[in-house]
């Protein structure tokens, strides 16, 4: 081989290229620091108000309260202890502590009702037609939720040498009779109203429950009296409420109730005994 040659003279240069493609998008760069947190901006002015909200449904009426549970009810009739007819016109007052809460003026029945608050009361009758000057008096105890039935037989007072027992008693049993065997052995009860000589007689006798039933005696004499009562038809003798009242035994009238008062024996009610002395004085017994 033979050696090499000499170098030739430098060429001019070449034309510029075409630019390349443009290279593929990078990844993504990692997440930046946290901002720190701008200055609180200024207040902003109140902004207008707003409009009233619907009105709501109506609430329901409130219930009233139940009376009842704080009142008891007293009714009852004024009647003649005489003829147990019907007393009008009379005036019934209610009494607490000596003062009337309650008063009214009794009609053709006789009747009269009122409701006031449990306790104990004074029932006061007065202003009798025909009997100027009476007043009835009688305690009582109203329990709430309760009704209590009363007969006050109201009548003259009985003069010196005489006596009445007045029974008065509940609804049941409706038919109880009085019964008075006499110092002279005279018994005098619904089959036999009076005794021969006129020292006593069965004035009225009610077989309609309540009463009133009166004896009389017109002419008291020495000796022992006694005075029961009997029920007449079913019902039970100690749930009667009966109640005896005596008038003439001094000034004020002498009362026996079946649930404290005597003794109670098979459907007898054997009130009291009175023991008459020839001075006329007279002294409660027990009953045998």
């Amino acid at each position: 081989m033979g050696p090499r040659g000499n170098v030739g003279p430098r060429g001019f240069p070449g034309a510029k290229g075409d630019d390349g493609r443009q290279g593929r998008t990078g990844l993504p760069g990692s997440e930046g620091a946290a901002g720190k947190n701008g200055v609180d901006g200024r207040p902003g002015f109140p902004g207008p108000g707003g409009k009233d909200g619907a009105r709501g449904p109506s609430g329901k009426d409130g219930q009233a309260p139940n009376l009842d549970e704080f009142y008891g009810t007293l009714q009852g009739v004024v009647r003649k202890a005489t003829d147990a007819s019907y007393v009008r016109g009379a005036t019934v007052d209610v009494m607490a502590d000596k003062q009337v809460i309650r008063s009214a003026v009794t009609a053709a029945s006789g009747k009269f009702r009122f409701k006031i608050p449990g306790g104990e009361y004074v029932v006061r009758v007065s202003n009798i037609p025909g009997m100027d000057g009476v007043v009835f008096t009688e305690p009582v105890d109203i329990n709430n939720m309760r009704t209590e039935q009363r007969t006050y037989a109201v009548a003259p007072p009985v003069g010196p040498g005489k006596l009445r027992f007045v029974l008065t008693w509940g609804e049941l049993p409706r038919d109880l009779d009085s019964h008075l065997v006499t110092a002279s052995g005279c018994h005098v009860w619904y089959a036999n109203k009076q005794c021969p000589d006129g020292e006593a007689t069965l004035d009225t006798d009610v077989e309609d429950s309540f009463g009133p039933e009166t004896i009389n005696i017109h002419t008291l004499k020495a000796g022992l009296y006694k005075y029961k009562v009997h029920a007449f038809t079913d019902g039970a003798m100690e749930e009667s409420d009966a109640e005896v009242t005596i008038y003439g035994v001094g000034k004020t009238a002498v009362q026996f109730h079946v649930q404290h008062d005597g003794k109670v024996d098979d459907g007898w009610w054997h009130v009291t005994n009175l023991r008459v002395s020839d001075t006329g004085k007279i002294t409660f017994e027990d009953p045998e």
